[in-house]
């Protein structure tokens, strides 16, 4: 019973050695698995500020393309439009000025949005950083990380781009119907100063009744006529 004691202890032990030497690091690589998905855990939020600073940046860059398109087209949207009161928004001049602030504001709305999606690509970079730095995430890891959160945003932001493809359709639509009545307004308003041209050459002339049988020469009218001046 002793012997068979001794010789499992024996067989037991060479069953260890040898699977110290054919397996040297399968007890580290299970340790340093669990802590990879540990500081995975640790590093998720660090992840959804990327995915919420991907997802204003790429609406934010939805909003620019728009805003720059309707630059380009010189179309106001409806929330950067001002109004002038009184005689002034009907003139030449009062169109003029109204169109000339209601682009200033656009181009500042513009810029605006340029600074602000250039500070969100900068925190996106920076949080990359800390993944990489601070938790030790490999940079294929984090390269396939923000692939399937832009796939993701992606789906969201396709709302944006139809609801802003929409409303640049109808601007343009506006646009040309309001120079249409632009166009039509000036014609009239040709057409009425032509007509008081005319009215106001017929009333320039003096007329000269003549009652007497006696026929007038040209000099004798243009005395009577000069006389009554």
């Amino acid at each position: 019973m002793l012997e068979i004691k001794i010789i499992m202890f024996f067989i037991i032990n060479i069953l260890i050695i040898f699977y110290l030497i054919v397996f040297p690091t399968m007890a580290v690589h299970f340790g340093s698995r669990n802590e990879w998905i540990m500081k995975r855990e640790q590093a998720q939020p660090i992840i959804n500020k990327i995915f919420s600073e991907m997802e204003k940046g790429s609406r934010w860059f939805e909003q620019l393309r728009f805003l720059i398109l309707c630059w380009k087209k010189e179309i106001i949207p409806k929330g950067m439009r001002t109004k002038i009161s009184g005689n002034l928004a009907t003139s030449e001049y009062g169109r003029r000025l109204k169109k000339n602030h209601e682009m200033k504001i656009l181009t500042k709305n513009i810029s605006e949005l340029h600074t602000k999606k250039a500070g969100s690509d900068q925190k996106i970079s920076k949080l990359k950083m800390e993944l990489r730095e601070t938790f030790e995430m490999s940079g294929n890891f984090i390269e396939n990380t923000i692939k399937w959160l832009w796939k993701e945003i992606q789906k969201k932001v396709k709302l944006v781009k139809i609801r802003l493809k929409k409303t640049l359709n109808f601007l343009v639509e506006e646009k040309k119907k309001m120079n249409e009545f632009q166009r039509k307004k000036k014609e009239e308003m040709k057409g009425k100063n032509k007509s008081r041209e005319k009215m106001d050459s017929r009333c320039g002339k003096k007329v000269v009744y003549n009652n007497s049988s006696r026929v007038l020469s040209e000099k004798e009218i243009e005395l009577l006529r000069y006389h009554w001046d």
